[in-house]
């Protein structure tokens, strides 16, 4: 009886420790001088120095959904959210604007990021960055 009660809870403990953590789908890439794109939700992607960082500023917040770099340039686009409402109310709840994205880029080299470009906003500082307007962003999954 001993053992069937010792099995029972180390069955529960095995199961219980491998449900916390890291999702299977959750991962870390490394981008450039020392930033990584991290997914640790399905909600959660953002691109950051790999050292950690104190404050917003520094990262891209969520949720990053197309990446690449070039040369010291990490460019990305980003799903805008907005906080959700609820009977009236705003929930710290974060929803999808439907098709509402901006355009990210970060000089890795001097840690300066422009943030939440529009679009043509993007273009015309690629052309003054010599980023060319070819570069593909790629998805995050098959970064």
């Amino acid at each position: 009886m001993k053992k069937i009660i010792f099995l029972s809870l180390s069955a529960l403990v095995i199961f219980l420790l491998q449900s916390c953590g890291p999702g299977t789908q959750d991962f870390q890439k490394s981008l450039t001088n020392n930033y990584n794109l991290n997914k640790s939700s399905s909600a959660n992607i953002i691109i950051s120095p790999k050292e950690g960082y104190i404050n917003e500023e520094e990262i891209i917040p969520t949720k990053v959904v197309g990446v690449n770099v070039y040369e010291n340039y990490i460019i990305a686009q980003r799903l805008v959210l907005e906080n959700e409402k609820l009977n009236g109310n705003i929930s710290n709840n974060k929803i999808a604007k439907k098709n509402s994205y901006d355009f990210w880029i970060i000089d890795s080299e001097k840690k300066q990021i422009l943030k939440k470009l529009s679009y043509s906003q993007f273009l015309i500082k690629c052309d003054s960055l010599k980023i060319p307007r070819s570069i593909n962003l790629v998805d995050i999954y098959t970064y």
